[in-house]
């Protein structure tokens, strides 16, 4: 990638973060020309649930608003299928058992 004296490789620096606290254990994959981000973390709206929160980055720079699925995530990935689509996959724990979910993610046109 280019370097660029006064931001550095990665480009201008943004908020990653906006409307999670506690954003940890990021994954990456593509989707397309786009890259899929996905934290774990908490809501600043609702912080009794840690969700796995998921967004694109755009080639433009752009970022789409946050996705958030889970009620009580650990151990949270993504993965790309084609260009358009991407499965998020994350335990969680419930009182007596603990599931795995699985979601898929379909990128509009």
């Amino acid at each position: 990638m280019p370097w660029q004296s006064d931001r550095g490789p990665a480009g201008v620096k943004r908020m990653m973060a906006d409307g999670l606290i506690a954003a940890e254990h990021p994954r990456l994959t593509s989707l397309g020309a786009a890259t899929l981000i996905g934290v774990e973390g908490r809501r600043s709206d609702d912080t009794t649930r840690r969700v796995l929160a998921v967004r694109a980055l755009d080639p433009d720079g752009s970022l789409t608003p946050w996705s958030f699925l889970g009620a009580d995530v650990r151990a949270g990935w993504v993965t790309t299928l084609d260009p358009r689509t991407a499965l998020a996959c994350w335990s969680e724990q419930e009182p007596k058992q603990q599931r795995v979910r699985i979601a898929r993610l379909r990128r509009r046109a």
